[in-house]
C-alpha cells in the first residue's frame, strides 16, 4: 500500500463524524469493547460471538471479517457491493467505447458477469475483442490483506478455463484490489494500466474510506443483533 494512499486515509478519517473517527481509531489499535476485550477488562465472563454460536472470541478481526453466520456474511456483502458500486462508477466513466464492463452486482449500467464465464463469478471484467481483464475486491481485515490477495490469486489462476462461449478466445488475465474493514486500499495500478485506463482517482479514495469505515461501523454497532435489518 503506497504512503499516498495512506495520507489519503488518515486525511479522510479526520473529516469523518466524531463517532466513526473515534470507531476507526479504537478499531486500528484494537480496543473495541467486543466480547473478548471485555473478558480480557474483566467486564464478563463469556468472549464468544453470539452471531456464530461456535464458541469462537468476538475478536475486533472476527466482529468486522471473519463472523461464519448467515447474518455476518449479509452485511459483509453489503458492504463489499457498496465499494463495488464505487468502482463500477469510477471504471464506467474512464473506459473507451470498444470496451465492455462486466460485474457481479445487480445494475443495468452494467453487464452480468456470469454471461462470460462458468463455475465462476469475479467482480468486474472489462472486455474488448481480443482480452477479459478481471478485477477481483475482496474487503478484509488490516492484518490480511497480503493473505488475501495471495488466496485470490490462487482461486484465479485458471480462471482462462472457465471463459464462456461469449468470452469465445479471449485472452483472460485477473487483477485484484484489496479494501481492509478500515478503509486501506491496495494498489491496481497492474490493472489500469493492462486496460489502459488512468490510475484510481485520488478523488475515488475518500468515497470507499467513508463507505467501509461506516459499514463497518455500522457491522459493529449490530455483532450481537440476528437481524438481518441495515444498520
Amino acid at each position: 500500500m503506497s504512503s499516498k494512499n495512506i495520507e489519503i486515509w488518515a486525511s479522510t478519517i479526520d473529516n469523518l463524524p466524531t463517532h466513526l473517527f473515534n470507531f476507526a481509531r479504537k478499531a486500528l489499535i484494537q480496543v473495541l469493547p467486543t466480547a473478548a476485550n471485555l473478558k480480557r477488562w474483566n467486564r464478563v465472563q463469556d468472549a464468544s460471538c453470539p452471531l456464530c454460536a461456535k464458541g469462537t472470541p468476538q475478536t475486533n478481526k472476527h466482529v468486522l471479517s471473519n463472523c461464519s453466520s448467515a447474518t455476518a456474511l449479509h452485511r459483509y456483502t453489503v458492504r463489499h457491493n457498496d465499494i463495488l458500486s464505487i468502482l463500477i462508477s469510477w471504471i464506467k466513466a474512464s473506459i473507451s467505447p470498444n470496451q465492455s464492463l462486466y460485474a457481479d452486482i445487480s445494475d443495468i449500467s452494467v453487464l452480468p458477469v456470469c454471461d462470460l464465464f462458468c463455475n465462476c463469478r469475479p467482480d468486474l471484467a472489462i472486455c474488448d475483442m481480443n482480452s477479459i481483464h478481471i478485477l477481483e475486491l475482496t474487503v478484509c481485515h488490516e492484518t490480511n490483506m497480503i493473505i488475501s490477495n495471495e488466496y485470490k490469486k490462487n482461486k484465479y489462476r485458471n480462471i482462462s478455463l472457465c471463459g464462456s462461449s461469449v468470452a469465445a478466445n479471449r485472452k483472460i488475465t485477473s487483477h485484484f484490489i484489496e479494501v481492509s474493514t478500515l478503509g486501506f486500499i491496495s494498489s491496481c495500478l497492474d490493472f489500469t494500466k493492462a486496460v489502459k485506463i488512468a490510475s484510481m482517482p485520488d478523488s475515488i479514495k475518500p468515497k470507499i474510506v467513508a463507505s467501509v469505515v461506516k459499514s463497518s461501523f455500522g457491522i459493529y454497532c449490530n455483532r450481537n443483533a440476528a437481524a438481518l435489518d441495515a444498520p
